[in-house]
């Protein structure tokens, strides 16, 4: 995962997240072909300057495209 802040500091880190078991079941909840899974990345973060952040998620097992998956997201709450 990778952090570009404004003024084009970035800030690189790894990340694991098991998608599947090694009998290639896909982990996750629902139902069928689809699974979800929610996992915290990181907490108590703070954004240092004010601006545009863009962040970029690149997988770390292989070179060729991840056959079955179809979408990834982040999201970015405010702790209460």
């Amino acid at each position: 995962i990778k952090i570009n802040q404004p003024g084009q500091i970035a800030v690189t880190d790894t990340f694991e997240l098991a998608m599947a078991l090694p009998n290639g079941k896909w982990l996750g909840d629902g139902f069928g072909g689809i699974k979800t899974q929610q996992v915290s990345y990181k907490s108590n973060v703070f954004f240092p300057v004010s601006g545009n952040y863009k962040i970029d998620i690149q997988h770390g097992m292989r070179e060729e495209l991840l056959e079955g998956i179809a979408d990834i997201g982040f999201r970015v709450e405010k702790a209460e």
